[in-house]
């Protein structure tokens, strides 16, 4: 894929995607944003992690598995 070439080389890539498989594949970091603002900003698997469980919460329905404990 062209953008992993990109990411290959060191070369910094402003991936903007809803795909999370492929924000996970691409990105050591990640921002989520939402309503112009940053809500989360870090390494993308806990970013990611964290926004499911946010959605999760919104939308009222279950995980299938319980997100990783966050230890300061």
């Amino acid at each position: 894929e062209r953008i992993q070439r990109f990411v290959d080389t060191g070369a910094t890539v402003i991936v903007v995607s809803h795909e999370l498989d492929s924000i996970r594949r691409l990105c050591a970091r990640t921002l989520w944003l939402s309503q112009g603002g940053i809500v989360d900003d870090g390494p993308t698997d806990e970013v990611i992690d964290r926004y499911e469980e946010a959605r999760h919460v919104r939308e009222g329905t279950r995980r299938p598995h319980p997100a990783p404990q966050r230890h300061p």
